[in-house]
């Protein structure tokens, strides 16, 4: 921290000051002159005083964090595990995983699974299922067409899944939570420890037969192999048939003839293997459960050079070995299992564009029934509309003909062309709207507190009782009685909105009943002529029904009769009106008559 000048040695006299290093050679001088020793004094003084100044400040800020020191250690731990959550969503969004379910019955279930480390443009998708009718899984088929990868898949899975991590499956996959994850893959072959392939392997195996429970996973890559393949095939029996006994889960992979047959043969082993297409000599990555894999070996051999001549002699040394048939017979298997599901895929995604096109044309068919519906109930409101005018200005015609006949005609012949007109002006009917075609219901399918449609009461009931030709049918406050052939089965539209009347009408009520006090139940009209009467008829027929009165009065007057004819013949049109008849003579006799809703 001084400046100094090189100076050569000769000269070192010549210059006066003083001397604080030399070169390498030791032919030059690192002289301090006389004239800068002050300088750099001062300067190393600032130099000292700046350093005890940073100490100050940094001794005062250090207090001032050691007062918030509690706050400041929180805050670090609350965003190191904010940080930790969003590198967790990032990577799941990365993966595009999800989170799976916790297995209530202990069963693995990865529908299309995905290796987290292989690039999601080129890896292929697996399902594995593990659990329930087998908690052995043994995974055969050719060298390269990823059996390890497939064991590996589930092995990162089930600790990303334990760690808190989303994984890359489908929606609905599921998967315990074991107590440890145990595997054997990979040569651990060590020349320094003189271990070989085969006790590298022994070494793994038995350190997880003496470790291993019922909530543990296992899994073990190339099973027996490194040794005698019949001595190697027999030990990796036993092993597996040790597992079963332990109740744990595992997965392995092998290439033995003798394994295949184990699984096959024991309940609770499953056989899957990894397809291999025949025709272009590569794998296809596909893992398929409930079939063994051949090893494709000549095939793989052919694909990456080996001489044909050695093919050969190899096809022909094989073609005497005794488990030859047990090939050809898996080789066949697995061509037509992989034929099958490709059927299978066709015929599911036909069927997906069948139900698209199918919901497509009843949203369509709902749109032009709800149109034509509209165009329907506009027509009927216009009809509606022109009918009630055309009544008001009958009316008022008729008026006018009552006043220019009064002198031409008589009483009798004027009501009666009044009532013909008036007649011909009710007889105007209303266009009714068409109903949707109903499906009967199946009479053996019918029970007692299932809802049904009332097809000549337009509305949903639910059956109380079902007789030998009717039912009884309970509708808003109703019983009725219906023919099995008047019900049908109602539209899930239909029920919904059933339900939604009756939470309103729950929740409150709009109905409010006419006040019986200020409803008359019998009605003069004595000395009214019929055209004069009608109006007061009608309204006092509309009160009473409302109201809830039956029978009521309608005192006519005895008379001519011809009040009482026409008061009757417009009972008749009354759809509402159940019956009437003349009071008996304590009542007004026919002078009176009396209607019943």
């Amino acid at each position: 921290n001084r400046y100094v000048i090189p100076i050569k040695q000769e000269y070192r006299h010549a210059f006066p000051g003083i001397v604080h290093d030399t070169s390498a050679s030791g032919s030059t001088l690192y002289i301090e002159p006389l004239a800068i020793v002050n300088a750099n004094n001062d300067l190393q003084s600032a130099r000292i005083e700046e350093t005890r100044e940073i100490e100050r400040i940094f001794r005062r800020l250090t207090a001032k964090v050691q007062q918030q020191y509690t706050e400041l250690y929180d805050s670090t731990l609350c965003v190191g595990q904010l940080e930790f959550i969003f590198a967790k969503a990032q990577l799941a969004r990365q993966m595009k995983a999800c989170r799976p379910a916790v297995s209530k019955t202990r069963q693995i279930k990865l529908i299309r699974a995905r290796h987290p480390l292989i690039d999601a443009k080129y890896v292929v998708p697996n399902t594995i299922v593990l659990g329930g009718d087998y908690r052995i899984l043994l995974i055969t088929g050719s060298n390269t067409g990823g059996k390890t990868v497939s064991m590996k898949t589930l092995g990162l899975l089930v600790l990303m899944h334990q760690a808190g991590l989303f994984i890359p499956v489908e929606e609905s996959s599921e998967l315990p939570v074991f107590r440890d994850v145990f595997s054997d893959i990979g040569d651990e072959q060590d020349i320094s420890q003189n271990l070989s392939t085969f006790s590298s392997h022994m070494k793994q195996l038995v350190y997880i037969l003496k470790h291993c429970s019922p909530d543990d996973l296992i899994l073990a890559d190339e099973l027996g192999s490194g040794t005698d393949p019949a001595e190697g095939s027999a030990i990796a029996i036993a092993i597996l048939d040790s597992l079963y006994q332990k109740e744990s889960y595992v997965m392995v992979t092998t290439h033995y003839n003798d394994l295949k047959n184990y699984a096959y043969n024991t309940p609770g082993i499953e056989n899957g293997h990894v397809e291999f297409d025949t025709e272009t000599l590569k794998p296809t990555y596909k893992l398929r459960i409930g079939s063994a894999g051949s090893s494709h070996a000549f095939s793989i051999s052919e694909r990456l050079g080996m001489p044909k001549s050695v093919l050969e002699k190899a096809k022909d040394l094989r073609s005497k070995a005794q488990d030859m048939d047990m090939e050809k017979v898996l080789t066949q298997l697995n061509a037509q299992a992989k034929k099958l599901d490709e059927e299978q895929a066709e015929l599911t995604y036909r069927l997906k564009e069948a139900r698209k096109l199918e919901d497509d044309l009843r949203r369509e068919k709902d749109k032009v029934t709800s149109k034509r519906q509209d165009i329907i109930d506009a027509s009927r409101r216009d009809a509606v509309d022109l009918k009630r005018s055309l009544r008001i200005e009958a009316e008022k015609i008729i008026r006018e003909l009552k006043a220019q006949t009064k002198e031409t005609l008589t009483d009798r012949e004027k009501a009666r062309a009044i009532e013909q007109a008036r007649r011909a002006i009710q007889q105007i009917s209303l266009p009714e709207a068409e109903k949707p075609h109903r499906d009967p219901i199946d009479r053996s399918q019918l029970k007692v507190g299932q809802q049904v449609f009332v097809n000549t009461l337009d509305s949903i009931g639910t059956v109380e009782d079902m007789g030998s030709k009717q039912l009884t049918v309970s509708l808003r406050g109703m019983t009725v009685r219906v023919k099995f052939s008047d019900v049908s089965a109602p539209y899930l539209d239909e029920l919904k909105k059933e339900k939604q009347a009756e939470k309103k009408a729950a929740a409150s009520s709009s109905y409010r009943p006419i006040r019986s006090s200020r409803v008359a139940t019998e009605l003069n009209i004595i000395g009214k002529t019929f055209s004069e009467a009608l109006p007061d008829v009608e309204r006092f027929l509309d009160q009473a029904l409302a109201a809830g009165f039956s029978p009521v009065k309608i005192i006519h007057g005895k008379g001519s009769g011809a009040l009482r004819r026409q008061i009757h013949a417009f009972l008749d049109d009354q759809p509402f009106v159940k019956k009437y008849q003349l009071d008996d003579v304590d009542g007004g006799g026919a002078g009176v008559t009396l209607v019943y809703f």
